[in-house]
């Protein structure tokens, strides 16, 4: 797989930034749960505990 990636520039640039975008993407959710959590009361389980009127 080193090999493919070293003679291939563009799967390597889409590997990089599919890297990229899974760590940012990741980072903004720990940073957007524990505000969700404390201001809107929405834990983890939130949406399975939802009830109907």
């Amino acid at each position: 797989m080193y090999l493919q990636l070293r003679e291939h520039g563009a799967i390597r640039c889409a590997a990089t930034i599919q890297f990229m975008l899974g760590i940012f993407n990741g980072g903004s959710w720990a940073a957007a749960a524990p505000m969700l959590a404390l201001l809107h009361g929405a834990g983890p389980t939130g949406a399975r505990t939802a009830r109907s009127p």
